[in-house]
């Protein structure tokens, strides 16, 4: 497909004091839309993460998603909105001084610490995309009390930079966008090989072996590939090797 079908021009901005969540919103209106929107909320009720987990985000915060309309984009290769988003907001926090990581499939984390999350739902039609929600959460506002114990330990932008120099929630959309379109023109006629030499690089625990779980137990195991369609791909020791779906194992952060 042709990266130019993914670019983000002329985006319609719609800010929601509350909504139950921002995909949700999205989804009930995707079929009276028919350019990219984004939703942004001061407060979610109800905001979703992976697989029905409970998403928490405070005022300040960047509660947002975007709904795009690709073309040609097969059924198969949705993961690959996951990769161009991740490494987006990957750019982003390097353009405000934070060094981050992507742990498979889309969290973002800063120094072992998840400060985003990423929920990319999709609407089929035939054998193609016929939508996408594209949601984000990113912490931002400031944590006196600390996170609730979380499987990662999450953590705030707040947390290193300085408060007065971090970016309005739309602001942090703007800036998101800038990158996302920016990723596409670095691939040159290449997208996916490109984008996916890219995400590699990106991430957490990518070079050497590390400590992972799944429902056999613990063991070591070094990421020997990410597949098209998501499943991170673990070697052994023993060279043998496994795909995993999305949950199907764990990675120790600590």
């Amino acid at each position: 497909m042709d990266a130019s079908s993914l670019r983000i021009d002329r985006l319609e901005v719609v800010q929601l004091e509350s909504v139950d969540s921002t995909n949700g919103y999205l989804q009930r209106v995707a079929n009276s839309v028919n350019k990219p929107i984004v939703a942004i909320a001061n407060g979610q009720s109800a905001g979703r993460g992976q697989q029905g987990t409970h998403w928490d985000s405070l005022p300040g915060d960047a509660t947002f998603s975007i709904l795009l309309e690709p073309k040609e984009l097969p059924a198969g290769r949705t993961f690959l909105l996951s990769q161009l988003l991740s490494l987006a907001l990957r750019d982003v926090l390097s353009e405000l001084g934070v060094d981050a990581e992507v742990k498979w499939p889309n969290d973002i984390l800063v120094q072992r610490r998840k400060v985003c999350g990423v929920l990319i739902e999709t609407h089929l039609q035939g054998a193609y995309v016929r939508n996408a929600i594209l949601g984000v959460g990113m912490n931002l506002a400031v944590r006196p009390l600390g996170f609730p114990n979380y499987p990662t330990p999450a953590a705030t932008l707040a947390d290193w930079v300085y408060v007065e120099s971090l970016p309005a929630p739309l602001s942090f959309v703007q800036m998101l966008v800038a990158a996302w379109n920016a990723c596409l023109e670095r691939t040159e006629g290449d997208m996916e090989n490109s984008i996916q030499r890219s995400y590699l690089a990106s991430l957490f625990n990518g070079v050497g072996f590390h400590d992972f779980e799944d429902v056999d137990g613990a063991f070591r195991a070094e990421i020997a590939d990410v597949r098209p369609t998501g499943e991170l791909v673990l070697r052994r020791g023993n060279g043998t090797q496994r795909a995993y779906p999305f949950k199907g194992v764990r990675q120790k952060v600590f």
